[in-house]
């Protein structure tokens, strides 16, 4: 559960109140150590200045071996201490946030003869909480067995609850478990202390301090200082700073939107905006609420906030609405699927049925009964008859490519084709879009991926993977510790030096040496890292770095970004002003909603 910042903008009405004033907020941040020449960090970057400032005042330290790895992402904890530190220095202290009590937190079962145990949530002599009977489950040592039945003490945030301790059989729980004596206890008490201690960080935790300071100082409240070890979002570290920003947003650009702005964003985020500290990551303002948070980010972030000299004035670019047209579709009454439209079908529900409306304004209706399932770019579609049979359509025809049959599984491919298993363990069948069988697919290739004429396959006796053509034969030789299915002629594979990408040759066009690799279509690939790469070879447009971890997939020529779309340069080519955006053709057509409504749009 990630519920630190759910309420923080509420939170925020019951802080201190900050002390110092926009003009003299230099003065709380002096310098407090030597600055630190960092390896990674690049004289001249959007973010040397910030870094080096964080690192000189004392809110940041490097990462190690002279790196201050500004690409890295920031977890909650990160973030949230940055902002504690802050708020501590403001409010006339020295950013060492307060030590968090011992009994704050606190987990601890005592028996009858005064051994006892401090306990730790999920940890192996720790405890594990059935939220729904509230049973407290303990994985406890050997000795522990003789106390069951007997009275035992739990401590929970410095208050002790009598009850008994207890053994259960269910192999999916901790065998020991404390049952409460609520007849001469509170129960409410033992609810609220319980739930206190659950969220709390254990004694040891680097992170305690932090979330004694959200609870106690910034008023959080103790059931929201959960997933400080969880990736932080842009939105989680605003959220954050607008705790502890107190006057320091005076408004200095005439900024009243940004193009993703939300009901949920656009109060804690706009005024950062205003004040200059956030510019949004492209020249339309676009924010990217949930786009990962990296150390350059958050420095620069906390360098605007705490020196006015360095807030940008800026005025943002409005998208021209003369890069796309949109018509209006006639559903007839029916419900627009858009999460599962391609470029040229869009599903439609309707109370008592569904249909497929094409791209040329015609409609495919299946026969009463049905079920859809799944359907690919090839313009294949797979359904289901009420007696489990599967049929696969071919929707440029009026007529099914495979009728209903008793078959186990079925699957849509590319390149107009799919494959079908008549039962379970059998070989699968693989068919063209006509319905004929091409091959039985045997041997130990990963069939439900075959893709570009290849499928991942397993050489036993070596433990390694390479690709098998649609006989079963070894194209690429089994090479590589792990692999991604092909797509759009890449597929992405794993050696010892990390995460690389192969074309359909075999060739290694991205060496072995990225920790992880996600293909975001056509020649682009996002590594976790924080890098764009571009598999054959182009440049990658400096706008790649705005989106790194977001999941945006080329079709087409553009990235449909759920609300709207990106050229390849990752540039806006629409505002975001639609529910949805579906996958985009060669001619730059699509399916979008807006405001309830269909639309064929046009992206040039």
């Amino acid at each position: 559960m990630k519920r630190l910042l759910s309420l923080l903008v509420t939170g925020s009405l019951l802080v201190t109140p900050v002390l110092a004033a926009q003009t003299g907020v230099e003065d709380s941040f002096p310098a407090v150590r030597e600055p630190a020449s960092f390896a990674d960090v690049a004289g001249g970057s959007w973010y040397t200045d910030a870094a080096g400032l964080c690192y000189v005042t004392g809110l940041l330290n490097g990462t190690g071996n002279g790196n201050f790895s500004p690409t890295r992402s920031v977890t909650i904890g990160e973030a949230a201490t940055l902002a504690a530190r802050i708020h501590h220095i403001l409010n006339g202290g020295d950013g060492t946030l307060p030590e968090a009590p011992a009994e704050w937190g606190q987990v601890v079962l005592t028996r009858a003869d005064g051994v006892s145990v401090g306990l730790q949530q999920n940890q192996s002599t720790g405890f594990w909480l059935d939220e729904k009977s509230l049973q407290l489950c303990f994985n406890l040592d050997e000795s522990w067995k003789a106390a069951i039945g007997q009275t035992v003490t739990l401590t929970l945030n410095g208050t002790n609850y009598t009850g008994t301790l207890n053994w259960q059989t269910q192999n999916w729980k901790p065998p020991f478990y404390f049952q409460p004596d609520f007849h001469s206890q509170n129960y409410q008490q033992y609810y609220d202390d319980l739930w206190d201690a659950l969220w709390r960080p254990a004694p040891g935790d680097w992170s305690r301090n932090t979330a004694y300071y959200l609870e106690t100082v910034l008023h959080t409240g103790p059931d929201q200082i959960n997933g400080l070890g969880t990736t932080a979002t842009r939105l989680d570290f605003v959220k954050l700073l607008s705790l502890v920003s107190g006057d320091l947003l005076e408004p200095i650009n005439d900024i009243t939107d940004f193009p993703d702005a939300t009901q949920e964003t656009k109060d804690v985020v706009l005024p950062f905006y205003q004040a200059g500290i956030l510019t949004g990551t492209d020249d339309y303002g676009t924010f990217r609420a949930n786009g990962t948070l990296s150390r350059a980010e958050m420095a620069t972030m906390a360098a605007r906030l705490i020196r006015p000299e360095l807030r940008q004035e800026f005025t943002i670019k409005t998208v021209d609405d003369s890069r796309y047209t949109l018509t209006p579709l006639d559903l007839k009454g029916g419900k627009a699927e858009g999460s599962w439209s391609t470029s040229s079908l869009l599903p439609v529900t309707y109370e008592d049925h569904w249909a497929l409306y094409r791209a040329d304004g015609s409609w495919y209706t299946p026969e009463a009964g049905t079920a859809f399932l799944d359907a690919n770019e090839d313009g294949l579609v797979m359904m289901e008859a009420a007696d489990d049979s599967y049929a696969v359509m071919d929707s440029t025809k009026d007529w099914a490519a495979v009728p209903f049959t008793p078959n186990w599984s079925c699957k849509l491919l590319g390149d107009g084709l799919f494959i079908s298993q008549p039962s379970y363990g059998a070989d699968p069948i693989l068919h063209d879009r006509t319905g004929a069988s091409i091959a039985t697919l045997t041997g130990d290739g990963h069939w439900d991926v075959l893709s570009d004429g290849l499928a991942p396959c397993l050489d036993e006796s070596a433990r390694l993977y390479g690709f098998v053509n649609t006989k079963g034969q070894w194209v690429i030789p089994a090479q590589y510790i792990e692999v991604k299915y092909f797509r759009d002629g890449y597929a992405a594979v794993k050696q010892e030096g990390g995460w690389g990408v192969i074309d359909t040759t075999g060739k290694l066009v991205i060496p072995c040496a990225q920790p992880s690799l996600e293909h975001r279509g056509g020649p682009w690939f996002y590594s976790s890292s924080g890098q764009w790469l571009a598999a054959d070879g182009s440049a990658v447009p400096a706008a790649a770095a705005s989106y790194n971890g977001q999941n945006i997939t080329l079709t087409g020529n553009y990235f449909p970004c759920g609300t709207y779309y990106l050229d390849r340069n990752f540039q806006p080519v629409t505002p975001q002003i639609f529910d949805w955006t579906g996958p985009v053709d060669e001619n730059g057509q699509a399916f979008v909603g807006m405001d309830g409504a269909a639309y064929r749009i046009t992206l040039n």
